[in-house]
């Protein structure tokens, strides 16, 4: 099976251990990095030899591109017990509901917090889905 082929999107302190780990297991290979802050996202990629930087969020796939290209991969998550934590960035949860059980919800505080979201709703919208919890 050829190397599965990713961006990242986000190039603050945990992009330092999710990235190494995922290079540690094989298989994978980073195509590019989005930051909003250019400088960081340019600093994340020298390190770790990626040769794309984004600091435009508009670059991103939309939802129904995300589903397309995990779909297929689906059956192969399910048999190897793989389970995507998608955090719960604004428009996240429908590709997490189209996914199935391959996929699903990591709730982060700061993300609700930031979109000015109480705990209430978080839990109402998003429990049913959630897989993983930041905190």
């Amino acid at each position: 099976m050829p190397d599965l082929k990713f961006a990242l999107f986000g190039a603050g302190f945990w992009s330092n251990f999710q990235l190494p780990a995922w290079l540690e297991v094989g298989g994978v290979q980073s195509m590019a990095v989005y930051n909003r802050t250019r400088s960081k996202a340019e600093q994340f990629a020298r390190q770790y030899h990626i040769s794309r930087v984004y600091d435009d969020p508009s670059i991103a796939p939309c939802n129904a591109e995300v589903v397309q290209t995990l779909l297929p991969l689906r059956a192969e998550f399910e048999r190897a017990g793989v389970v995507l934590a998608i955090e719960n960035h604004d428009r996240f949860a429908g590709i997490a509901r189209k996914l199935g059980g391959c996929a699903g919800i990591c709730p982060d505080t700061a993300n609700s917090f930031g979109a000015l979201e109480g705990p209430g709703i978080v839990l109402e919208t998003l429990g049913p889905l959630t897989v993983n919890v930041h905190v």
